[in-house]
């Protein structure tokens, strides 16, 4: 049975609240909530009133929370001073204020942009008016275990998935700890809910390494377009960098030693749109030898391109487009999702069902960790880049091999028919004399 609260004094409760399961069914669960009030004297500026709360599975959990919560307040009081929080203070003036020094340059103007659109769909029409001195942990639980879990479009179909719900939900924990910074509130209710759990992608790469092999040898088997552009996309090349690779970059096709210079890729961010955007300094460009079939491949699109862009009446839409190796006759570049439609048709007309042009990286590091002889790791770097998830695809393959060889002698060992075991139950141990 709950106990109950001591009036302007603090207790510990049994609550209900609400989440959705896989299928969208509401499902409630009980939860501790342990309270405290908040003396006058430690009340920040404005209130009257304020308790700190804390939740969880059990009572020695949720008393826990509010010990560390309790402990939180009363530093960032006494590291700060008064809070200036006042009742007219609300989760959407909060965010207004954050929007506005995220457009300032605190993070890049695609992430001001797609942080801004979060919020509007699926933030501030819920929480918006609600008040920072009465913004409480359970809201934040109803509002990602249920109504954004629970979201639906026109058809009833659910519009976000877990992941989606995660970046909604580090965007909020990015507005609340600016709120911390700038004395709107002393602590973040959002920091005891758990964010929604990342799932990695369903891929059976064992598959798509047949249906890789698929498509290379369709795309090379006659004049097909394209047959550079997927190419490149297995040669370890993200679909930015492919579409925004220029002429300049491609050097000594003619030569003894060809190679791809890596420096910039096709983006869209909010303002300039669809652009040609080069690495920041930080980022160093990487190298790529070619061979065949690439070569021969960019052989054949460079005729392509030089027809193409000398027809009458042809030109480029920006003049960024001019060198880069994949554009329309219409003078465009082929975009992001002009890429990502030409891969699924390609794959449907091979009979395969769609999978991620990103998988190709992944056929990349596990057909270059399975050359024998090994190339050396600077090679495979120049390939994939340095730090990249394909590195890690790499290095577990190399490793998988490497363990392979010692495993066969160790099941030798151990299996029954092994040449060892035999020749022990053939020769009986003797007993030695004492």
């Amino acid at each position: 049975m709950a106990a109950k609260r001591t009036a302007r004094d603090g207790g510990l409760s049994e609550k209900v609240g609400y989440y959705a399961d896989s299928d969208g069914q509401r499902i409630k669960y009980r939860y501790w909530q342990a309270s405290r009030e908040v003396p006058a004297e430690l009340l920040p500026r404005g209130l009257s009133r304020k308790r700190v709360t804390g939740s969880g599975k059990s009572r020695t959990e949720a008393l826990k929370r509010l010990g560390e919560n309790w402990e939180a307040f009363e530093k960032g009081e006494s590291r700060r001073g008064k809070t200036r929080l006042s009742g007219k203070a609300t989760v959407r003036t909060l965010f207004a204020e954050w929007n506005s020094n995220n457009k300032a340059g605190a993070v890049s103007a695609t992430m001001a942009w797609k942080y801004e659109s979060m919020f509007e769909h699926h933030v501030l029409p819920y929480i918006g008016d609600r008040r920072l001195d009465s913004l409480r942990e359970e809201d934040l639980l109803t509002l990602f275990n249920h109504t954004l879990a629970q979201k639906t479009d026109d058809q009833g179909r659910l519009v976000l998935q877990a992941k989606s719900r995660r970046n909604i939900y580090m965007a909020l924990s990015g507005c609340l700890k600016y709120g911390v910074r700038q004395h709107y509130v002393a602590v973040n209710p959002l920091e005891a809910v758990k964010p929604p759990r990342k799932e990695a992608p369903k891929d059976d790469i064992d598959a798509v390494l047949v249906e890789g092999r698929r498509v290379m040898n369709a795309v090379q088997s006659g004049d097909d377009p394209d047959e550079a552009r997927w190419l490149l996309a297995f040669l370890g090349l993200r679909r930015g960098e492919r579409l925004g690779l220029p002429w300049r970059n491609v050097r000594g096709l003619d030569g003894d030693d060809p190679k791809l210079i890596i420096d910039q890729q096709l983006a869209w961010d909010k303002g300039p749109g669809l652009h040609v955007k080069a690495w920041p300094k930080n980022r160093k460009p990487r190298t790529i030898p070619l061979s065949e079939p690439w070569v021969s491949a960019l052989r054949r699109q460079r005729e392509r391109w030089k027809a193409m862009t000398g027809e009458p009446g042809f030109e480029f839409r920006k003049p960024e487009y001019s060198d880069l190796i994949f554009v329309r006759p219409n003078g465009n570049v082929v975009t992001l999702n002009d890429d990502n439609d030409d891969w699924n048709a390609l794959l449907t007309g091979l009979g395969i069902t769609p999978w991620r042009a990103h998988l190709t990286r992944h056929i990349t590091a596990i057909l270059l960790a399975e050359l024998e002889p090994a190339i050396p790791i600077s090679t495979v770097m120049a390939v994939l880049g340095h730090s990249s998830e394909a590195m890690s695809v790499y290095y577990a393959h190399v490793n998988q091999g490497r363990v392979r060889a010692p495993m066969e002698a160790y099941g030798q060992v151990v299996s029954i028919t092994g040449p060892r075991l035999a020749k022990r139950i053939a020769t009986p141990r003797v007993p030695r004399k004492r």
